[in-house]
């Protein structure tokens, strides 16, 4: 009996040893997990800091550049869309002025 009970204490010598082994283990994986966390919340501060200032220059923008037009993703001068419109407007007079006729186009306006 004795070295059955011998055994035992050997047995739960060396699980208490490896449980403490993982108890190190856990506790060195929580700091880094608070670490990272940290981190990320840093990160997603700076995040939305950079996000205000860009929204912030953006409107900035805007209003120094009134003669500046956004035409869908591309930004040009107001003025040369301004002058793409009149000459848009003035093919499209003449066209309905060569369909319809002068009498027509007249009326229509």
């Amino acid at each position: 009996m004795n070295k059955g009970s011998d055994n035992d204490c050997s047995n739960c010598e060396s699980l208490n040893e490896k449980l403490k082994q993982k108890n190190i283990e856990i506790e060195r994986l929580q700091n880094e997990l608070e670490k990272i966390e940290s981190s990320l919340q840093e990160t997603k501060t700076k995040y939305k800091e950079m996000k205000l200032k860009y929204k912030e220059k953006k409107r900035q923008m805007k209003e120094e550049n009134k003669e500046v037009a956004k035409f869908g993703v591309k930004t040009i001068p107001a003025a040369k869309l301004a002058l793409c419109r009149t000459d848009y407007s003035k093919y499209v007079g003449d066209l309905w002025i060569f369909v319809l006729g002068v009498k027509h186009f007249l009326k229509a306006f």
